[in-house]
């Protein structure tokens, strides 16, 4: 018997737009950035096409097969309105949830559970909690058992619905009347959970301050991440944090801005040692930075890999996409305390994938395996994929 080659690094198209070779389903070219999820054994990387159709291209992983299935619209799996923006892949328990915002600004929520589909709109007139219009995309999370589905409304207030004991409920995060007296957003929220026993919904201002309000069991506070008075002297924010909890470390990392006009492609990261209970501020990439990665365009994206075997990814990621279109892995190995920099795709890198058109998705499967999913300008979705262990 011969002897099977392995490699650690894979790429595979995921989609089928026209005119393009043909991906593991059949499912349409996206317009936006993919978003992954894993549902028991399955995998599900879910996009937007034209139509403002979700598509779900799924791996059984008990049959080893990729599958295709529509999510919303005429011939979807529920009759749920065209998106505009979205969708975010969520699970609750034994649900698998697909939350997308309409273009009236309703939040909608295509759902499945015990072999059956299910709609219900969580903002609107008709809505379960008779929230605001969205301004901007949901962001999910499940807090002590409670799903959370929070967004941004048009005025600048991060609106939060929540389900507990057998119903809806709707609490402002922010501004006058609000949880906490932070001020009005332009952007956000992302949600994350520190342990059992907090939850915070993190955003930016015009001003590029980075607020973080937070839940710790008892009651809500209110703490700025960066800029004058901030917890560390960061530069203004241009865009939303993405923020990952690594040990007793937390992550906030972000991209910069020069100034209130310009971009300056440096990406920071703004994190609380919890060992010595203090925040500390370094920069990513660029002249200065822990690794001479290029500028970056969009992202970033903070992510944990831990894999149960010694792994040469193993540590904290911050991916992001450069001028080129290149996807652009920051981390840091955890087995040695060094920072590294890796070109996932684009020529001469790990994969040699085509460029890319927006931020990357990163995400893990199991124990061993970290995916970098994206879109390409033509519409087609890519899933770069590192095994940190050869099969036996």
């Amino acid at each position: 018997m011969g002897i099977l080659s392995f490699s650690p690094w894979n790429l595979r198209q995921i989609n089928s737009p026209a005119g393009l070779s043909a991906g593991v389903t059949d499912s349409p070219a996206a317009a936006g950035d993919p978003f992954a999820c894993l549902f028991g054994s399955q995998q599900h990387i879910g996009y937007l096409d034209e139509a403002g159709l979700v598509h779900d291209c799924w791996y059984d992983g008990a049959r080893g097969r990729w599958n295709h299935q529509q999510v919303n619209g005429q011939d979807g799996a529920t009759n749920g309105p065209p998106a505009v923006g979205g969708p975010f892949i969520w699970t609750a328990g034994l649900e698998q949830h697909f939350t997308y915002r309409t273009a009236d600004g309703v939040i909608c929520d295509s759902w499945y559970a015990a072999g059956r589909w299910h709609l219900q709109r969580i903002t609107g007139p008709e809505g379960l909690t008779r929230g605001p219009a969205a301004a901007a995309d949901p962001f999910a999370g499940v807090f002590a058992n409670q799903p959370h589905i929070a967004y941004l409304d048009e005025s600048g207030l991060v609106q939060d619905c929540w389900y507990e004991s057998g119903g809806w409920n709707l609490q402002q995060i922010n501004g006058d009347g609000g949880l906490t007296r932070g001020s009005l957003a332009c952007g956000g929220p992302f949600i994350w959970m520190a342990g059992a026993a907090q939850q915070h919904f993190t955003y930016y201002d015009t001003a590029g301050t980075i607020h973080d309000s937070w839940f710790d069991g008892e009651r809500w506070n209110l703490q700025h991440i960066n800029g004058a008075g901030g917890l560390t002297d960061g530069p203004r924010a241009a865009r939303l944090p993405s923020v990952r909890v690594h040990g007793d470390q937390q992550h906030c990392c972000y991209l910069g801005r020069a100034s209130l006009a310009d971009e300056e492609g440096i990406i920071h990261d703004a994190w609380f040692d919890g060992a010595k209970e203090r925040w500390n501020l370094q920069q990513i990439n660029g002249d200065g930075g822990l690794t001479p990665g290029p500028a970056a365009v969009s992202g970033p994206s903070a992510s944990v890999f831990s894999p149960q075997s010694p792994s040469s990814q193993a540590g904290l990621h911050v991916t992001y996409t450069d001028s080129a279109g290149a996807v652009c892995d920051s981390w840091f190995d955890s087995r040695v305390s060094s920072w590294n920099l890796r070109w996932v795709t684009g020529a001469d890198s790990a994969t040699e994938g085509p460029p890319a058109a927006g931020a990357p998705c990163v995400w893990t499967a199991g124990a061993s395996q970290q995916h970098f999913t994206y879109r390409t300008g033509g519409g087609a979705i890519y899933d770069a994929w590192f095994n940190a262990a050869a099969p036996s």
